[in-house]
């Protein structure tokens, strides 16, 4: 599992310039796993089983359903109710992905960012999210704000960047948050506001994001 290389701990870096921590704000680089699609709770009258529900997620997959494609992908990529196997799992969020489905459009790009079962293509990963990010995935949103930050496999673009953190921010997300933080209050991408970057920061450090707790 890859975390994107980071720059420093939280502590400032020169004037006003606050670096991101190595483990705490990057968006997401793990897939995500299986979530209820139902609209009825899980587990009701039956004991959890995730070894059952990796054969009837396969037989649904295995009729197109786009929802079972992926969840038998997180399923197989963590190795719930079955062997890990990232190669099939990415073979499966990619069935799902080509329906648009935007959770495995995310996961699909979270395994090509990271090379899991396929080989590492960063510029196919960030196509994923950004298809992801337009169906308002929000973790998306904030990983390719992310790239666009960094230039990872795309022109730098860090206009674009807070955009896509803007959006992320919105739906709470709090990595979203302290990135549109940082940007906020050096400038970057955006006309520079402190007294914004602070509600920002205050937002996600609500949400025991340490680095932003550091920054506020």
């Amino acid at each position: 599992m890859r975390l994107r290389p980071w720059n420093g701990t939280g502590k400032r870096q020169g004037r006003g310039m606050r670096m991101r921590s190595p483990n705490l704000d990057s968006c997401c680089r793990m897939a995500e796993a299986p979530t209820r699609t139902r609209l009825r709770p899980w587990h009701r009258g039956v004991c959890k089983n995730e070894t059952e529900a990796v054969i009837w997620y396969r037989k649904a997959a295995e009729q197109n359903n786009s929802n079972a494609q992926c969840a038998l992908g997180s399923m197989l990529a963590y190795g719930r109710g079955v062997d890990k196997n990232e190669a099939e799992a990415v073979e499966w969020y990619r069935k799902a992905a080509e329906k648009n489905h935007a959770r495995a459009q995310f996961n699909l790009g979270i395994m090509l960012e990271n090379g899991r079962g396929v080989d590492k293509n960063e510029t196919e990963a960030v196509a994923w999210y950004r298809k992801a990010a337009e169906q308002n995935h929000a973790v998306a949103q904030c990983n390719l704000g992310i790239m666009l930050e960094d230039g990872s496999a795309v022109d730098k673009n860090e206009t674009e960047a807070v955009e896509w953190y803007g959006k992320a921010a919105k739906k709470n997300n709090a990595s979203a948050q302290f990135h549109l933080g940082v940007m906020l209050e050096n400038g970057r991408g955006v006309d520079k506001n402190e007294t914004e970057a602070v509600a920002w920061y205050r937002k996600a450090a609500e949400q025991n994001h340490a680095v932003a707790q550091c920054n506020l």
